[in-house]
């Protein structure tokens, strides 16, 4: 369920296509249009009070409007991202009820999905200067790290994990900040997480998510490990032929040396991402500050980091005049799911 929405440089002729918004206010929202649609609701742009600030309100579908489970999901997520004040998460605004159902206001992230701009050129360009690929990366496993660090009302970890990070739920924004967006699938709990069933996306599940086994923060890195190879080396680490070749490949095969398809990447670095796609997760990094502390330090003994506003930069370059319209345009991260 992706609930944070991004402006795109898709046509706006593909736009009008969109149905309009089943009404024009929930609660104090005023609903502009859709900008997209997921698997348990839709996604519209929207103004509160505040006219000058655009926000995006998630909607169950109708046919889940009435489901208790649905809605207490979104519940959650609503008090998990809202917890959470963090320049690289997207955070919860409000949480209510309408006629039409409960709903989740977030705010509103111009810029797009990483799995949208990987279309659009990203790769060639992160080819080319592979330290944009570790920014990325590095402020991912920034919010990560904020995430993973949250607390409840009496100061104890509730060691969340978010169970679904994957190149569509990392927004890299027009002021060149990546943010974690879709808490939707989120566990908390003890040391190891027992999931209800395997859920997340299957190419970016860790060896014990496929599985179907207990589930800690660590299976979290391995998917951000993941995402930082396909980005430094142009290609899935361990993409088969069908999903379900993907799958036995992530359990069972080793990633090729990043090195192989691109030079440009230090042995270091390489070394660095590739400790994050141990099967065993008694050999990853123990935490998502372990993971972006040795990254950094292995890009740096190299060059030094590049800038958010090079990769602001970057995403103007690849979405053009979409980013400056008066209103923003169709949502990329949710139009993949269509």
């Amino acid at each position: 369920m992706s609930l944070s929405v991004s402006a795109s440089a898709e046509a706006k002729g593909v736009h009008r296509l969109r149905r309009p918004a089943p009404s024009p206010r929930v609660g104090e929202y005023t609903l502009i249009r859709e900008l997209g649609s997921g698997a348990t609701g839709r996604v519209y742009l929207a103004r509160g009070r505040d006219r000058s600030r655009y926000v995006a309100v998630k909607m169950l579908h109708e046919h889940l409007a009435s489901d208790v489970s649905v809605e207490r999901e979104l519940f959650d997520e609503a008090l998990l991202a809202g917890s959470m004040n963090h320049p690289n998460v997207v955070r919860a605004l409000d949480f209510g009820r309408s006629a039409q159902g409960a709903y989740l206001v977030l705010e509103y992230v111009p810029g797009a999905s990483l799995s949208f701009l990987l279309t659009r050129g990203l790769f060639s360009r992160l080819l080319d200067e592979p330290g944009l690929a570790v920014r990325i990366v590095v402020d991912a496993l920034s919010g990560l790290a904020a995430a993973h660090r949250l607390c409840d009302a009496s100061g104890r970890l509730v060691r969340l994990v978010h169970r679904d990070l994957s190149p569509r739920n990392l927004l890299l924004g027009s002021d060149g900040a990546l943010r974690i967006t879709d808490f939707g699938i989120a566990l908390t709990g003890g040391e190891a997480v027992c999931p209800d069933r395997p859920r997340g996306t299957a190419a970016y599940m860790s060896p014990e998510q496929v599985r179907g086994a207990a589930l800690d923060q660590r299976t979290d890195i391995w998917s951000i490990g993941a995402v930082a190879y396909e980005l430094l080396a142009g290609a899935h680490p361990f993409k088969g032929d069908s999903p379900g070749e993907t799958l036995f490949r992530i359990v069972g095969a080793n990633p090729r040396p990043i090195r192989e398809t691109n030079p440009e990447v230090p042995e270091v670095v390489e070394d660095a991402v590739l400790r994050a796609l141990e099967k065993d997760r008694e050999w990853r990094y123990e935490s998502a500050d372990a993971f972006r502390s040795a990254l950094l330090e292995a890009w740096t003994e190299e060059a030094p980091l590049p800038s958010r506003r090079r990769l602001a930069e970057t995403v103007a370059d690849l979405l053009g005049a979409a980013l400056h319209a008066d209103v923003p345009t169709i949502d990329a991260n949710e139009a993949e799911t269509e």
